[in-house]
């Protein structure tokens, strides 16, 4: 009977403090528009009082929209300390496939890093430090779109970058503040970048062509196609077609198409064709894949048929490649045929070109230049073009030149000939074609002759990775070469 009462007045007394904190009056809750418009007014507010730079951190910590909400957490702290140590590895290492994963983890987290971000850049022990802060800061207003961390983009974080590329001694921290530039999409970017190749600042101008196309704005891609369009440097012309098509959409196709048609088929040509290839490859759109083929085809074709500049026709195979195509296909075959000595290195490019892009297609002029020509260079070229064909797709005809041809042929050079460069390629074909079989012939060679032991070990584990099933990694292949 006791514990009954007990029970029943604790009950009571519970239901009594839950209706007690019902009843209480509520207060408005903001909505995220309301609660942005305050955090402004009170971040500039801040920012106008006449109080230390660590003061005004410590201010904007409070302030929802820009600093935490609700204050930082040690959790979200740790986790900003660790994202600052995997970004300085992702630098140190060069792994730019992390770099894309840390930057998201960045961005998720938003707004509620500013604080932090403001604290290292501002009182950063080296610019490196406040390099990375300025970056990420860039790239968290990129998604956030505040005023506030606009203006202290603008009013303190540029005139730092600014004044680190004009005076830094080390180039490696000048090139790291131009690129922190392609992230912080703000016109005062596009400025200074167009100031830095306006000047033509020594090893800078690459990487300024490459943040510009970063930002990806309307007045960075103008600032671009004027400079692929009108700027007698060759070097950044290169760097523009190379920036433009990695980082750019299909979205300024229209402009690209306009340098394209008034360029009557010079160098610049080829960088406006290999700037819509490489968007092309990542986003293919009929437009694109129409225009290649109309306007692109017969420019190409001009420029290997008037032009005596050896390197402009070879940029112009592998822009033919790029495209592809019956149409493609049949110019390059054509220059296979061909019976212009002077044309060797353009047939070795050609060979080349067509074993990474061609397909069936092209097994029958590959075949004949291993049954018929005399050099001993394109014939292994074409040998390894044959196999890097019947790798992607079989071809019951290459494995036939193959077998009959090709690998007594390779075998034959790496036993007999006594020219070491030419059993090196022969090798490195075998490694491309071979098979497991092959392994005892190339583990006697490296006893014979130890200095090939470095192209022996190659050649064989790509035999084992083609057998096992895997993928031999591949470094990104500059479009000019």
């Amino acid at each position: 009977m006791k514990n009954f009462i007990v029970g029943l007045l604790l009950g009571i007394t519970f239901t009594v403090l839950i209706m007690y904190i019902i009843s209480q009056p509520k207060e408005d809750v903001p909505t995220e528009r309301t609660l942005t418009k305050k955090s402004e007014a009170i971040s500039k507010d801040i920012f106008e009082k006449e109080i230390t730079p660590e003061e005004k951190i410590e201010a904007l910590g409070t302030v929802l929209g820009i600093g935490q909400q609700p204050p930082t957490s040690e959790t979200t702290k740790k986790k900003i300390q660790n994202l600052i140590i995997s970004l300085s590895e992702v630098y140190a290492l060069r792994d730019f496939e992390k770099e894309k994963e840390v930057l998201k983890e960045w961005k998720e987290l938003g707004l509620q890093a500013a604080p932090e971000l403001l604290a290292m850049f501002r009182s950063g022990d080296s610019p490196g430090t406040r390099i990375m802060a300025a970056r990420i800061l860039g790239v968290i207003n990129a998604k956030e779109n505040n005023s506030e961390v606009s203006r202290i983009l603008n009013s303190e974080v540029l005139p730092l970058l600014e004044e680190i590329i004009d005076k830094e001694e080390h180039m490696i921290l000048r090139q790291g503040a131009v690129w922190a530039l392609g992230d912080i999409k703000e016109e005062g970017s596009v400025k200074l970048l167009k100031k830095i190749i306006d000047n033509e600042l020594p090893y800078l101008t690459e990487s300024a062509t490459g943040s510009l196309a970063r930002i990806g704005t309307d007045s960075a891609n103008r600032c671009l196609i004027e400079l692929l369009e009108w700027s007698e440097d060759e070097n950044i012309k290169r760097s523009v077609a190379a920036a433009l098509g990695e980082h750019s959409s299909w979205e300024i196709t229209g402009e690209l198409a306009d340098v394209l048609s008034g360029s009557l088929s010079t160098p610049t040509t080829v960088y406006v064709i290999r700037a819509l290839t490489e968007i092309n490859a990542r986003e293919a759109t009929p437009r694109i894949t129409d225009l290649l083929q109309r306007e692109s085809i017969p420019s190409l074709r001009k420029i290997l048929n008037e032009t005596k500049d050896s390197s402009l026709k070879r940029n112009a195979v592998y822009a033919l490649g790029e495209i592809g195509g019956e149409e493609a296909n049949l110019i390059l075959i054509d220059i296979l045929e061909s019976k212009n000595k002077r044309d060797y290195g353009l047939k070795y490019a050609t060979v080349r070109v067509l074993g990474e892009k061609g397909g069936e297609e092209v097994v029958a002029p590959l075949t004949k230049i291993i049954k018929e020509k005399k050099d001993d260079y394109i014939k292994i070229q074409a040998i390894t073009a044959l196999g890097e064909i019947n790798n992607r797709e079989y071809s019951s005809l290459a494995m036939e030149t193959l077998n009959l041809e090709g690998l007594p042929y390779l075998k034959e050079i790496i036993s007999s000939s006594r020219k070491r460069s030419l059993k090196r390629s022969a090798i490195s074909a075998l490694g491309r074609v071979g098979s497991s079989d092959d392994l005892p012939l190339l583990e006697e060679i490296a006893r014979k002759e130890p200095n090939l032991q470095r192209s022996v070990n190659y050649a064989k584990n790509r035999i084992k990775m083609r057998e096992s099933g895997g993928k031999w990694p591949m470094g990104r292949r500059s479009f000019f070469w």
